[in-house]
């Protein structure tokens, strides 16, 4: 048939009339052939496998009775390629010393032939702080993330998770490793660091006095933490403040009085999120420098004798002392 001088076109129509074949239509949201015979579809998500349908060239001639037509079978095979993008677990809260198991990683499907659930999945984990955990954290194939935290922990921990699948057939994993924090709140009422001295007692001077490791940080205790000393008496009892350092250290220098001097050290943490604060208290006994108030005798004594002081501020009311 001459269809140089003829309009004509192509169509889609149905390859069985007892529909036991899948159709092109049902895999296709669009198709289009053009008269030059070039094929545009555009495939449907979840199409997979093979389709057939009949391709008709119809001939438009409006001075037929009856336009003739020409079907040729055709098939279109979608090809298995599953595509799959892991979800975004979210962060976790938790309390101190918790033990946690839940369901927190998941996959959506975007292609599926080969039904990609019933195939061995892996979350792979990474974590900081792995000594925070008595029981360290696991991924299931499941999704299901557990764990158990050392009682004394509180901060933040950072996880990274990775999907994977054990398969031979091509899959595009569509972002596969992901980023997600686990916070562990601190139960109220449990210490975070300990004074090492209790009473401490110094004998005025004007020199800086340091006392190394004054305060201890409990183990796993975050970071960001800052340590202060308030005073329940005037601040002439010292030329300088009394303060603790980042290491715990504390320093300072005694005043021109002296007495019993209670401190209070104020531990202050901040997640960003909120401020918790927590108190100890420990006294520290200032002694005035000891007055030799005489020496008896007077003279200088002889080899072996003893001699006598008297003075105040000592351990006692007197010394005696014999020279050598």
């Amino acid at each position: 048939y001459d269809t140089t001088a003829t309009n004509f076109h192509f169509q889609l129509q149905p390859a069985s009339s007892t529909g036991q074949v899948q159709e092109i239509m049902t895999a296709v949201s669009y198709f289009n052939i053009s008269r030059s015979g070039l094929v545009n579809l555009a495939v449907l998500p979840g199409a997979c496998g093979v389709y057939r349908s009949n391709i008709v060239l119809l001939i438009d001639d409006p001075d037929l009775p009856r336009a003739p037509s020409f079907a040729r079978p055709f098939e279109l095979a979608v090809l298995s390629q599953s595509v799959v993008e892991l979800i975004q677990p979210g962060n976790l809260q938790v309390l101190q010393g918790s033990a946690y198991s839940g369901r927190r990683f998941g996959f959506l499907v975007v292609r599926d032939c080969h039904r990609l659930n019933s195939r061995p999945v892996n979350y792979a984990l990474q974590f900081d702080n792995a000594d925070k955990f008595v029981d360290p954290p696991q991924a299931f194939s499941d999704g299901t993330l557990t764990f158990r935290l050392a009682s004394s922990f509180f901060g933040l921990v950072r996880f990274n998770v990775t999907l994977s699948f054990d398969v031979t057939d091509s899959i595009t994993i569509r972002n596969n490793h992901l980023a997600f924090e686990l916070l562990v709140e601190r139960k109220a009422g449990l210490p975070t660091f300990e004074i090492t001295q209790r009473h401490i007692q110094v004998i005025q001077s004007d020199s800086p006095q340091l006392f190394p490791g004054y305060v201890r940080v409990l183990p796993f205790l975050v970071q960001n933490c800052s340590f202060y000393v308030n005073l329940a008496t005037s601040l002439s009892m010292f030329d300088a403040t009394p303060y603790i350092d980042a290491e715990g250290n504390l320093g300072f220098t005694t005043g021109q009085d002296h007495g019993d001097v209670l401190v209070f050290v104020v531990f202050r943490f901040d997640d960003g999120l909120d401020q918790v604060y927590e108190t100890a208290n420990a006294t520290i006994s200032v002694i005035a420098q000891p007055l030799i108030l005489s020496v008896f005798p007077s003279l200088l004594p002889t080899r072996g004798s003893a001699i006598t002081i008297r003075g105040e501020n000592f351990a006692g009311a007197q010394e005696s002392a014999r020279t050598s």
